[in-house]
């Protein structure tokens, strides 16, 4: 199952933006490297939310546990996109032994 089909087929109680933002995010995750890395104004446009409503919306996925955030600074030490996790979606085609996506 890959993550967008997993966050689609989610079933707990999130709002509409919740949802939205966290389909987002399985869209654009990548089962290679086991993240996303879209902008807060990127996951806005693709969404049509604001970009307040998306962080809003992140802070809500993150405290039930269905999106971890690491923020990213570049080269400069300026804030840039964070990575996302999802670390209750599983790529059922990795490995067991695969570190980034635990049993």
């Amino acid at each position: 199952m890959d993550a967008y089909r997993w966050a689609k087929s989610w079933r707990g109680e999130l709002s509409a933006p919740e949802l939205a933002v966290l389909l987002t995010i399985a869209d654009r995750f990548n089962d290679s490297e086991g993240r996303a890395w879209p902008s807060y104004r990127t996951i806005a446009d693709d969404t049509r939310l604001s970009r307040r409503t998306v962080i809003r919306s992140m802070a809500a996925l993150s405290s039930v546990g269905l999106v971890e955030v690491s923020h990213r600074r570049d080269k400069a030490g300026d804030a840039t996109s964070n990575n996302y996790r999802l670390p209750l979606y599983r790529d059922d085609s990795a490995p067991v032994d695969n570190p980034k996506h635990p049993p």
